[in-house]
């Protein structure tokens, strides 16, 4: 989906699309009923905080200001710490508390993980506002439509012929001109 960057915590790590345990092992994953980073809305990324890399190990350390920067193909987007009320850079909900994932009308950036480290009892949130202008947002049912446009191209080059004779063709087309050059 994307490469996220947080210089304050030394993160620079590719965003995948999704959250379940399997994407969540690739890295930090994208929630797919949320704008894409840079657009209007609350976009949102969850990631670990001790297995799999543990790309959100120290997000506990972010402070009002810091910056969270996000590339996807649409641009570069750069974020800052939003403040809390106690003066710290996040706060702790319950993991049952999916508002924090609700459209706003502000540009956030939302990102959620377990806390406390080694533990699933409650969600450390840490909200980053757009800075800059933000993209339209697609309504969720044009992006799930582009998702599943992407997943049928996707499965059909997986599948058992349909890929394999264009990609077989290219290869040798490429090797041509790889001796022709």
């Amino acid at each position: 989906m994307g490469e996220i960057r947080i210089p304050k915590i030394d993160l620079t790590a590719q965003v995948v699309e999704g959250v379940g345990v399997e994407n969540l092992k690739q890295g930090p994953g994208h929630y797919p009923t949320t704008p894409m980073p840079g657009q209007a809305g609350n976009a949102a990324i969850a990631g670990h905080r001790t297995t799999y890399g543990a790309p959100f190990g120290e997000i506990d350390a972010l402070a009002p200001g810091d910056l969270i920067e996000v590339t996807t193909v649409q641009g570069h987007f750069t974020y800052k710490v939003r403040a809390q009320p106690d003066g710290s850079g996040h706060f702790i909900v319950n993991p049952r508390k999916v508002e924090v994932l609700e459209d706003t009308k502000d540009n956030l950036l939302t990102l959620t993980a377990c806390h406390p480290k080694y533990s699933a009892a409650e969600r450390i949130i840490v909200q980053g506002v757009l800075v800059g202008k933000a993209l339209p947002a697609l309504p969720v049912a044009a992006r799930n439509k582009a998702g599943q446009v992407q997943e049928r191209l996707v499965s059909d080059l997986d599948g058992p012929t349909k890929g394999r004779v264009p990609t077989l063709l290219w290869a040798l087309v490429c090797a041509g001109i790889w001796v022709a050059a």
